[in-house]
């Protein structure tokens, strides 16, 4: 049996905060069927798109606590690794959703700012029209 001393058992690690860059899944909708299709899709027009990016799951556009769906997290992680995508976490889940998720070992996530995208015609109409100003001349006096 090896004895450790407790002088190295202080060397043994050091816990640093870090910051990680991750992929957002925002679900519109709960059926696995429908997501499954979506991603075959997206990885038809764009292979190789995922390589084994980290994801948060977000439900937040699912409905409120009361009126969120059951999501079938049996099927839905492994169709997400299938994909290339590695779920760590949720987002947007409460009460028995956010039981359910922490039981397959995804992390809560609440906090976690995601970037929403602006659709480019949104972008495009709220952009202010340039156009050039013309400003009169005066000829010089003699």
């Amino acid at each position: 049996m090896a004895i450790v001393s407790e002088a190295s058992l202080s060397n043994c690690y050091d816990i640093k905060s870090a910051d990680l860059s991750l992929v957002a899944l925002v679900l519109k909708t709960a059926d696995i069927a429908a997501i499954a299709q979506a991603l075959v899709q997206q990885l038809k027009e764009s292979p190789g798109f995922f390589d084994q990016d980290p994801l948060i799951i977000d439900v937040s556009f699912l409905g409120s606590e009361q009126e969120l769906p059951s999501i079938d997290f049996q099927a839905l992680l492994p169709l997400l690794r299938e994909h290339g995508l590695v779920p760590l976490a949720i987002k947007g889940a409460q009460g028995e959703l956010l039981t359910q998720a922490k039981g397959v070992g995804l992390v809560d996530a609440s906090d976690a700012r995601i970037r929403r995208s602006v659709p480019l015609a949104d972008v495009v109409q709220d952009a202010p029209s340039l156009e050039p100003v013309v400003a009169p001349i005066e000829a010089p006096a003699s």
